[in-house]
């Protein structure tokens, strides 16, 4: 019997330590944001610039239940699943998953306003050194929603590379139209 009780302390004592350890840091990409307040809206748009999609719709639904988010969760979810199974190859799949992300943003509230070109900066030296994740850190900063939708691209293809879904070829086709994405969009 007393056997039993310390078992059961100590699986509770376990779980309880696993909660707190997983409101702590949700993943490894995620920073937690516990010296600043957020808005709903601002912490999402947070996560969809870390390529954390899925726990962006989550915390809309968190909010308000409403059935245009519902649907979201439900394309993106099915997505993922033909993406794993190998029902859709990339192209398909970061297609859908860009098109999620655009009708997520529409669904966002207290959204920032647009920023549009950035005069004097230099983008441009940074894009043609390679630095694109830097840019889009400054960018994002910013609040502009195509910088949230290239960051979350940059970051999800990047995840890829490293786990070796895809190719080489790939990656630096997809990571050179984000840069031409930036120049176009942001530089003068």
């Amino acid at each position: 019997m007393k056997l039993q009780t310390t078992l059961l302390h100590l699986m509770l004592f376990a779980l309880t330590c696993c909660e707190l350890n997983a409101q702590q840091v949700t993943s490894n990409k995620i920073s937690v944001f516990a010296d600043t307040v957020l808005t709903p809206g601002k912490q999402a748009l947070s996560l969809i610039s870390l390529d954390s999609t899925g726990q962006a719709i989550q915390l809309l639904l968190s909010g308000r239940e409403t059935e245009p988010l519902l649907l979201l969760k439900s394309r993106f979810n099915k997505s993922n699943k033909d993406f794993r199974l190998g029902i859709v190859d990339f192209e398909t799949w970061d297609i859908e998953q860009n098109r999620i992300i655009v009708a997520l943003l529409e669904h966002i509230p207290d959204r920032p306003a647009k920023t549009g070109k950035i005069a004097g900066s230099d983008i441009e030296q940074l894009v043609a050194k390679g630095n694109v994740e830097t840019v889009l850190k400054q960018l994002v900063a910013t609040g502009d929603e195509l910088a949230i939708i290239l960051q979350a691209r940059y970051l999800r293809v990047s995840a890829l590379r490293m786990q070796g879904t895809i190719d080489a070829g790939t990656f630096y086709k997809i990571n050179a139209r984000i840069s031409s994405a930036i120049l176009e969009f942001y530089t003068d």
